[in-house]
């Protein structure tokens, strides 16, 4: 269970920073790199999960974490189709 709990702290870190900046982000154009944001929030999900299983966490927070993150993607995928369809992404 440490080694869950330290995952979820390495995961966390980077998201954190996103959230941190979060008016900064929004300012930019949204580009092809805004799917680096998808790994943090996927690792945390995967650290949530595993807490859920071996920790004893209750289930609603892994729904909770991969509604997130399943939200996240889908936010990213629409956007990236607009800039397809576009002609924007290089």
């Amino acid at each position: 269970m440490d080694a869950i709990l330290v995952g979820l702290g390495i995961a966390s870190g980077p998201i954190f920073a996103v959230l941190t900046r979060w008016r900064s982000w929004t300012a930019v154009p949204f580009s092809f790199g805004f799917w680096s944001f998808a790994f943090p929030a996927a690792a945390t999900t995967s650290c949530v999960i595993e807490a859920v299983i071996r920790g004893g966490w209750p289930h609603q927070a892994a729904t909770i974490a991969i509604a997130i993150s399943t939200a996240l993607v889908l936010f990213l995928l629409a956007r990236t189709t607009i800039l397809l369809i576009q002609h924007k992404l290089y």
